[in-house]
């Protein structure tokens, strides 16, 4: 296994043609993905063509992405990554038929291991046709994939934070409170990575800290939470919730009105 300790920040690894693991191989590549990614921003690369026998499965929640090829003898392979998620048996269904259904030559598919969506790309436009956005799940909002990032350009952020923050904050119209929840919200919605937030039902998907469950929890409740000066203990949902965001961000407490936030 590559001596990781050594290479230069912002650095790209690719670790080819993964057959076999070894315990002490596996707790290794672990480490690597959950230190050294993040704080020396690695990129890191593991091609295989399993996951079970590679071992990969086991630590699938610590990858950022999984990439397919679109050949067809990828479905039991995509079957095995899916079920790995808290999917139901007919959201696999859906994925695999949308699979093979606008499957094409030279494209790529990628699955997001923090929000489960599901897209598809090409390496010559670096980006998705009309047909391939739908490869999501219903709640997942509409993005622009670029093969370098995998992620957002600047017209899509300021595109998907307008649509947000305004159905978020149409959701509060009739609170007492409005202006302190459309602030809470504005506060969050620029803090937090636009790949964990749903515009369709304004809700937070994120793993927990243990990458073992992934959590999708209304903003909305949440910051009605926050507002309750009357409220009692919160939800552990909110909790949990509240412990991510102030991971990201501090709110300000004079915004935060129930006391068992503070």
């Amino acid at each position: 296994m590559l001596e990781i300790k050594s290479v230069p920040t912002n650095a790209l690894i690719i670790i080819e043609d993964v057959i076999h693991l070894t315990k002490k191989e596996e707790t290794l590549l672990r480490y690597y993905l959950n230190e050294y990614a993040h704080h020396k921003t690695l990129k890191i690369f593991c091609v295989g063509h399993t996951l079970f026998k590679t071992s990969l499965y086991g630590i699938i929640s610590l990858f950022n992405f999984i990439v397919f090829t679109s050949s067809s003898s990828n479905v039991p392979l995509l079957k095995q990554a899916l079920r790995y998620f808290t999917l139901t048996k007919d959201e696999i269904s859906e994925y695999l038929n949308l699979f093979e259904s606008v499957n094409k030559q030279g494209l790529y598919y990628y699955l997001d291991c923090q929000t489960v969506a599901f897209k598809a790309f090409s390496m010559q436009d670096s980006g998705c046709s009309g047909d391939n956005n739908k490869l999501k799940r219903p709640y997942e909002k509409e993005s622009a994939v670029n093969v370098s990032g995998l992620g957002f350009g600047e017209d899509q952020n300021k595109k998907f934070e307008k649509s947000f923050l305004d159905r978020g904050c149409a959701l509060f119209e009739d609170h007492p409170l409005k202006h302190k929840a459309r602030g809470i919200l504005s506060i969050v919605t620029r803090a937090l990575p636009f790949k964990v937030l749903s515009d369709t039902d304004i809700t937070v998907s994120f793993f927990s800290a243990d990458k073992c469950l992934r959590r999708k929890i209304s903003l909305v409740d949440y910051i009605q939470s926050l507002l309750d000066a009357e409220s009692g203990p919160p939800e552990q949902q909110f909790r949990v919730l509240h412990t991510y965001i102030q991971s990201k961000c501090q709110i300000p407490k004079a915004l935060i009105l129930n006391k068992h936030f503070k």
